[in-house]
């Protein structure tokens, strides 16, 4: 049984005795032959009850009218005039309450179209189709752009895309299909920096663009302007509802008034329900026992199912058997920590028995005691899902396949080296001799290019970590006779964010001075640090590289083993947008600048 809140158990009771007294005062008044001051006193209750109980506003109306009538009837004089008077407050008394009734009802259900609006975990915004000015942004697209919404209002929406054929592509879909789904796009934030969002576009009969914008993570505060006209509304009830306490003339244009607001009210609602409803995304509003308060056309449509076919069933009902738990985690982590969004990866299970892979991020709006209610944003990512299985298939057969030929030729190879090297024991004749060394040469480069093969195909395997610069570059020298080269380091407490083969890369940088470096006596390696990257130089003082070799020694054609070691690193650092140049003067030295973009270096102490 729902609890009764102590609020509502006290204006009861105060309604309650207001009513005694009331039906006291009328007794009195009609006894003693006052008849003019006393119905006066019914509206103060019957304003309270429309308040408070729009349900019931229209039943008790009725019931205080007909106390009214029936305290008349009893007490009041045989009067067919007086009767009449009665009468037509009668029918006020029931004016009033309809009308108070219904405007609390529309207030009650904007407020919770608003809330779903304003608390959805997907960015939303709309723009006029025509001219592509914006209309309205919710809190959670500003953040994912990185704009305040006076920025965005009035906007033309296609100033937001910094690919201009990105934006021919979702216009033309958008004008053909009048929706477009889970496109990929590249926009541009406040900024200048670019951001990758996941659009969700259809075009409504109104020639209204709404669009959703996806895996966001932070929410701006609610549209003022909308805060506002609820306060001004609010306002507008209190004065209105003393208002009703004059005269029938300015009662009646009261109720025309209020008429207008309603009409008002309405349409608001009605642009919340279109919004909610033709939203490209899966929405659902769950009770704290998981049942589906309402869910949206095209998340029912997603499952086949119609809307009020979802409506009251747990969500557990669709929701695949392996996958309760996960859900249940959610929502009772949504419950514990309100206006946190939680998230979970789970199975859905459609009306025909196939089953969708959803990305579910969900939020919790108020408390368990209070009628909190759990808004769900679900994204169905089965496609993907069923990509990455088949690729991680294909990449497990092709990795196995590459071991064994692998294997296979590192082990020919090395056969093929020893009875080249018995074979050249044997020979005395110096020109077989130098034929058999012709032919290890190869097989060393054969050697070389089956090692360069095996690293390359490392490359990407292992997701990027945040490593320390110093330790890194110590490890990869240590693998290396410096002889008599001395070292400056200079990179205390910078780590940079590079795929795991970044040892790879100074080994290769090393390795290179100590096999081709002329009068070389000294390697360094520094930092330059600018407001947009931060440059890594590595450094040496010999002769250097000649200009018209600067670039192609990072080609895989380059002649000599530095080329496959450089080929290799630039590669390496491209994974996580890191660029490798040599800048050095040739006859001063190397020099390798390795520029690490804004966001992938930190400094310990500093994070």
């Amino acid at each position: 049984m729902k609890e009764v809140s102590r609020e509502h158990l006290l204006w009861t009771g105060l309604v309650a005795v207001m009513v005694l007294i009331i039906v006291l005062v009328s007794i009195f008044s009609l006894k003693a032959g006052i008849f003019d001051i006393y119905p006066y006193f019914y509206l103060l209750p019957i304003i309270l009850i429309a308040c408070f109980y729009p349900r019931y506003s229209v039943y008790c109306t009725i019931i205080l009218g007909w106390l009214f009538l029936g305290l008349v009837s009893l007490y009041g004089p045989a009067d067919i005039r007086f009767y009449a008077t009665s009468i037509a407050w009668f029918y006020i008394f029931v004016s009033i309450g309809i009308v108070i009734s219904s405007f609390a009802s529309q207030l009650r259900h904007e407020r919770q179209y608003h809330a779903i609006f304003e608390h959805s975990q997907a960015g939303i915004l709309t723009f006029e189709h025509d001219s592509g000015k914006v209309i309205a942004i919710n809190p959670q697209a500003t953040r994912i752009l990185g704009f305040t919404e006076a920025d965005l209002k009035n906007q033309r929406f296609s100033w937001l895309w910094s690919d201009e054929g990105e934006l021919e592509v979702f216009t033309a879909g958008l004008a053909r299909e009048h929706r477009v789904t889970d496109m990929t796009a590249a926009f541009r934030k406040k900024d200048q920096s670019p951001v990758q969002v996941m659009i969700t576009a259809s075009l409504s009969p109104d020639k209204v663009v709404i669009c959703s914008v996806v895996d966001i993570t932070r929410r701006k505060a609610a549209e003022d302007a909308l805060h506002q006209a609820q306060v001004n509304l609010e306002r507008q009830v209190e004065e209105r509802t003393i208002a009703y306490q004059q005269t029938n003339e300015q009662l009646t244009a009261e109720i025309s008034r209020r008429g207008e607001v309603a009409r008002a009210l309405r349409a608001s609602e009605e642009r919340f329900r279109v919004l909610y409803r033709d939203n490209p995304a899966m929405f659902f509003t769950l009770s704290p026992d998981r049942t589906i308060r309402s869910v949206n056309q095209f998340g029912a449509g997603k499952l086949g199912y119609m809307s009020d076919e979802l409506e009251g069933l747990s969500f557990e009902v669709i929701v695949h058997s392996s996958d309760r738990s996960a859900l249940a985690e959610v929502v009772d982590s949504c419950l514990l920590t309100p206006w946190q969004v939680h998230q979970a990866h789970i199975r859905a299970r459609r009306r025909d028995g196939s089953l969708l892979w959803l990305d579910v991020s969900a939020r919790a709006v108020g408390r368990p005691d209070d009628g909190a209610m759990v808004l769900t944003v679900c994204q169905d990512v089965t496609e993907r899902k069923r990509a990455e299985e088949a690729l991680q298939q294909a990449t497990k057969k092709l990795n196995m396949l590459d071991f064994i030929t692998f294997n296979d030729i590192q082990n020919t190879v090395f056969c093929l080296s020893g009875y080249l090297e018995l074979e050249r024991e044997k020979q005395s004749d110096s020109q077989i001799r130098a034929y058999l060394d012709s032919q290890a040469s190869f097989v060393r480069r054969i050697e070389d290019s089956l090692r360069f093969t095996r690293d390359y195909q490392s490359l990407g395997i292992y997701p990027p970590t945040w490593q320390d610069v110093h330790q890194v570059f110590l490890f990869a020298i240590s693998h290396l006779d410096p002889g008599t080269l001395t070292r400056e380091i200079a990179v205390d407490n910078l780590h940079i964010f590079a795929d795991p083969l970044l040892e790879k890369v100074f080994f290769n940088l090393a390795k290179n001075v100590i096999d081709h470096g002329q009068n070389t006596t000294a390697i360094s390696l520094t930092y330059e640090k600018t407001d947009a990257s931060l440059t890594l130089i590595f450094a040496d003082n010999g002769i250097g590289i000649p200009d018209d070799r600067k670039e192609t020694v990072f080609q895989r054609s380059a002649a000599g083993k530095e080329g496959m070691g450089l080929f290799l690193s630039r590669e390496i650092l491209e994974i996580t947008g890191i660029t490798i140049r040599e800048t050095g003067v040739f006859g001063s030295g190397a020099r390798f600048e390795i520029r690490v973009p804004k966001g992938g270096y930190r400094f310990t102490g500093k994070i």
